[in-house]
């Protein structure tokens, strides 16, 4: 049943849609509008706005079943009077309009009525059965895109493939944007006594070729008049860019990929995603991590496609206010994509003034506000996490419609297209079967089910509602996990669909922060900060339904808190501290762990966060990215049956992943040496001081080398020089050698013996081979 007539009294139809009549309307593909994934795209059906949009039908209501039964299932009107021209136009949006449906399938009809008298027509043109809602005075037959009928009330015709031909101003299908457009002259209303200004009303109806029956018809009752708008649909897609400090070759491999490509033989990239934004003119929300920005800098390749600098620069253009450049907006978060649960208080809340701080500086783009979004990495959150948001200020975040809603409140699916607060904050939820099926496609356009929703939510009285679709960035890329190596056919798949959304302005296409704009009113949850651990839907099942087994250690997870970090592993010789955890963590299951003193989270931490921030901030740095992925392990499981659901449950063995291990167990521990060296610096001795101390809490100890100019520190091992820093003239140190944020070789403090390691220390004996 159509809702047209309600939502022209309600304002919350129009919430945040620019009211803006086109200047024309181009019967056919119009202009090229660029090229995304290698293919040139054109307007099409992008030059009618919002404003033509007349009225949104509910779906499945053809009356006619059979193969074409979706072809002839109406689902939106809208007409567009161009005085300038001389032209009335009109279009119809279809369920699923198929290949040349229209030489066999379909029929449509647009009746016109502008006498208020009503002395028109009260029967249908062409035989067909039933009585009219309205008195027509035109009705415009559309048969086919070369076949088509104008009558006037006494079914004369006054245009047609025979008759008057230049009356008609053309007629064009789509069957992969499932919609026609077509148009008449304005005289052949005037001739028949139209004033040209009093208001036009529309029934609208498809049928059946040589069938006498009507399949659908906009409005159900009634007519809908030239100045109804239409309801709309809410969506809303967010890219998540998240790498750890990267060689310039992996970055530049992500960013564009020639040789791993589609099946359809285009690039894969996280560039594919972009270009399909700005190409088609729709609003992405871009989350990335300062990791991922900072690794992208240091991947520059000048003039070429994967060039890292190119492409933080493309990022930094959805947030300058140029449309031409893209539109979009910025969701914040953490430095370095820790789970945030682990780390509650100083790091988290330090580690989001890094990355704000960053992100401003080479985004160019404004602190955040009031309807800031915060991405919680992995989604990782229990009742406490909510605290740190709010003590930096944020009141939005994104959480998943299934898990948290379903396992913290027990709430039907349905509410997870409505604001949530939870913990006074303010949660989007990723709503699990469009997200599941964002990467599908239908006949060349959106998957089925996804537009029957967008119908049900157009249509649907409560307009305070979003449908919301999330992946990590490599997925858009092509390169998502289980397609890394050969490319999948996701950033084709996803241009497809981002076309045929944008191609409808009862869609609105929408940022999370113009949303959060609007005032929803949200489903309030009250207050619980001892809600347990909840993650998405893959992550629950990795880790047994929470992410403590993975912090933890379990009978099917290795220990990780528990772990001693290898010094060398050829040698099994541990450290003698276990990483352990922060004594703010708490373990929400009352788990008993090694945390506080004496562990390498805490005792790097108590080092790190004590100090002057600026001399201590590349201590900060290195703590905040070491975290990166906290505790992950490898999962070998993560087969799903058609339902969505796992086809078997979680009964393997998991290590910590090797990223992880390498990250946490070895980079978190040397990373105290950037505080050591900040304590120097804020001393501003003098004359030359050897110690051997243990400087990178493994129980053995290194040398220290330094004076009132440079700080140098000395593995135990061979007597590598792993750092050295030096003093700038304003006493702030500056690191001149090693990189120890970045990825290692291994998890223990052993380098690589050929070219291509990630590490080699100052005074190793290298030299170069051939020229």
């Amino acid at each position: 049943m159509v809702r047209w007539a309600v939502f022209t009294i309600l304002t919350l139809a129009l919430t945040g849609i620019a009211v803006q009549r086109a200047a024309a309307v181009t019967v056919g593909a119009g202009p090229s509008i660029g090229s995304a994934g290698g293919v040139e795209y054109f307007e099409e059906y992008q030059d009618w706005s919002y404003d033509d949009c007349r009225a949104v039908d509910s779906h499945g209501d053809s009356t006619i079943p059979g193969g074409g039964e979706n072809a002839r299932d109406l689902v939106a009107f809208y007409a567009h009077d161009n005085d300038a021209d001389g032209g009335i136009y009109f279009r119809a949006d279809f369920l699923d309009l198929f290949v040349a449906a229209e030489d066999s399938e379909l029929d449509l009809y647009v009746l016109i009525d502008f006498d208020s008298a009503d002395t028109g027509a009260q029967v249908w043109p062409d035989g067909l059965p039933g009585v009219p809602a309205i008195r027509w005075d035109l009705a415009v037959a559309l048969y086919s895109g070369q076949f088509w009928n104008v009558y006037d009330a006494s079914l004369a015709s006054l245009s047609s493939n025979n008759t008057n031909q230049s009356a008609f101003r053309g007629a064009y299908f789509r069957s992969d944007l499932d919609a026609v457009e077509f148009g008449i002259d304005r005289s052949l209303l005037t001739e028949q006594g139209w004033n040209g200004t009093s208001t036009l009303r529309f029934q609208v109806a498809s049928a059946k070729d040589f069938e006498a029956s009507l399949a659908d018809v906009i409005p159900d009752s009634g007519s809908v008049d030239m100045d109804a708008n239409c309801p709309t649909a809410k969506y809303a897609f967010v890219l998540h860019g998240n790498q750890a400090i990267s060689p310039a070759t992996t970055i530049q491999g992500l960013v564009r990929n020639e040789a791993i490509r589609t099946p359809n033989d285009r690039p894969t990239g996280y560039y594919r995603a972009l270009e399909s934004a700005r190409v088609f003119g729709v609003p992405a929300n871009i989350h990335v991590s300062a990791t991922l920005l900072a690794s992208s800098l240091w991947a520059a390749n000048p003039g070429n496609g994967n060039d890292g600098v190119a492409f933080v620069e493309e990022i930094a253009a959805f947030f300058n206010d140029d449309p031409n450049g893209g539109e979009g907006a910025l969701i914040w978060g953490v430095y370095s994509e820790h789970i945030m649960p682990f780390f509650e208080g100083s790091v988290n809340r330090d580690s989001i003034s890094l990355n704000e701080n960053y992100l401003q500086q080479v985004l160019r783009s404004d602190p955040p506000n009031a309807n800031s979004v915060f991405w919680i990495p992995e989604r990782v959150a229990r009742g406490s996490t909510f605290e740190d948001l709010k003590a930096t200020g944020y009141g939005w975040t994104i959480l998943d419609q299934i898990n948290h809603l379903r396992e913290w409140f027990g709430n039907d699916a349905a509410d997870g297209f409505k604001i949530h607060r939870i913990n006074d904050v303010n949660c989007f939820m990723i709503n699990d079967e469009p997200d599941r099926f964002k990467f599908a496609n239908t006949d060349g356009g959106l998957w089925i089910d996804t537009r029957r929703l967008l119908v049900e939510k157009a249509i649907d009285v409560d307009q305070e509602q979003l449908v919301l679709v999330f992946d990590d960035w490599e997925a858009y890329a092509g390169r998502s996990f289980l397609s890394f190596n050969t490319g999948s056919d996701n950033p084709d798949n996803f241009n497809t669909n981002l076309r045929w959304l944008a191609n409808r302005p009862w869609i609105q296409i929408v940022s999370l922060e113009e949303v959060a704009s609007w005032a929803w009113t949200p489903i309030d949850h009250g207050t619980d900060i001892s809600l347990p651990f909840e993650t998405y839907d893959f992550l629950d099942h990795a880790t047994e339904n929470s992410y403590e087994n993975w912090y933890q250690g379990s009978g099917l997870e290795e220990d990780f808190d528990g772990f001693q970090p290898f010094i060398r592993r050829d040698s099994n010789i541990r450290t003698q501290k276990m990483f352990g955890a922060l004594s703010t963590y708490v373990p929400t299951n009352g788990a008993g762990i090694p945390n506080g003193p004496g562990t390498i989270a805490q005792d790097v931490f108590s080092q790190t966060f004590t100090g002057d921030k600026d001399l201590f901030s590349l201590a900060r740095l290195s703590y905040s990215t070491a975290i990166f992925e906290t505790a992950w392990h490898d999962e070998d499981n993560g087969e799903r049956c058609p339902d969505g659901t796992y086809c078997n449950p979680d009964t393997t063995f998991d290590n910590v992943a090797d990223f992880a291990a390498k990250l946490q167990f070895l980079n978190l521990r040397r990373g105290a040496i950037y505080a050591e060296a900040a304590e120097w610096a804020a001393t501003k001795g003098s004359g030359t001081t050897a110690e051997l101390r243990d400087i990178d809490h493994d129980g053995e100890n290194e040398g220290v080398l330094f004076n009132s100019r440079v700080f140098l520190v000395f593995e135990n091992d061979g007597g590598r020089l792993i750092t050295a820093l030096a003093r700038r003239p304003d006493g702030s140190p500056v690191a001149m050698m090693g990189n120890l944020l970045g990825f290692p070789d291994s998890d223990d403090e052993e380098e690589a013996s050929s070219n291509g390691g990630f590490r080699v220390s100052g005074l190793s004996d290298w030299w170069a081979m051939g020229p």
